[in-house]
Formats: structure tokens, C-alpha cells, sequence
């Protein structure tokens, strides 16, 4: 089975802004599948996925392109974009939603003007930038 790095090689080392998010859809899914997994040496508990934990690791990773998506940033994904989370503290994660998410949030930071938006927090990878924007949108709409 290939590790997180060996799927991840493909992947250029650049920000959210910058990447064709759909020629890389499965090297990214797979290696958050990988990173979720449940079982025999998975990271997290070994009944239950580890689907925050996984956003996190790729975050740490690469914090410019890597959203850290946890349930505030799902229940505002979920309002704004439609993507179809669940309204509890364990809203149906997915890889497949995961990727959904990424693609939301460039558009959105597109949407905005990259420049107005990396003004917010200069100095903060954009796609933590991002995360902690939707962070506060999903916690107040909670």
C-alpha cells in the first residue's frame, strides 16, 4: 500500500490559489483516505475513522493548500456551498467531500480577489486563512 508521501508526490508544493485542483483529485483523496483510515494501525481510534485528524495532518503538511475542515468549517460548507454535510458534531465526513470543499474554497477566494483576501492575515497560509474565515462563519451559524 502506498504511503501519504507516495500519493502526495504529484502534488505541486504550492498554495490553494495556484493549483488545478482536479488534476490532482485522486492523490489528494487517497492520501486523506489513507490518513482517515480506521483499523490495524490506523492513526486516530482504530474503530472509527479520523477524518479531522486527517485534514490536519495535511494541513501541517501544506498549509497553503490544505484546508484543516473540522464541524464549524462543515456546517459552513454546508450553508453556503451546499455541500452535504450533516447538522451534529460528526457530520458524515468524506474524502469525496473534502475535495468538494477545497474546490469551494478557491473559488471563493477567487471570488473575493486573492489580494483583498491575503490582505485579512498577510502572513497566514491561504488556505488556513480560509479555514479560520469559515471557521467563525460556520460557529456562528451553528
Amino acid at each position: 500500500m502506498a504511503s501519504v508521501q507516495e500519493r502526495l508526490e504529484s502534488v505541486p508544493p504550492v498554495c490553494l490559489r495556484q493549483i488545478d485542483l482536479v488534476s490532482f483529485h485522486d492523490p489528494i483523496t487517497e492520501a486523506y483516505e489513507c490518513l482517515a483510515a480506521s483499523g490495524e494501525g490506523a492513526l486516530g481510534d482504530q474503530a472509527k475513522k479520523f477524518h479531522v485528524g486527517a485534514t490536519k495532518i495535511l494541513h501541517w503538511i501544506a498549509p497553503a493548500l490544505f484546508l484543516m475542515l473540522d464541524s464549524n468549517v462543515a456546517s459552513a460548507f454546508r450553508k453556503h456551498h451546499a455541500v452535504e454535510f450533516a447538522n451534529t458534531t460528526q457530520p458524515g465526513y468524506t474524502a469525496e467531500k473534502y475535495f468538494s470543499c477545497l474546490k469551494h474554497a478557491q473559488a471563493e477566494i477567487e471570488a473575493y480577489g486573492f489580494e483583498r483576501f491575503r490582505r485579512l492575515e498577510p502572513a497566514t497560509p491561504l488556505a488556513r486563512l480560509f479555514d479560520k474565515v469559515a471557521w467563525d462563519v460556520g460557529k456562528t451559524e451553528a
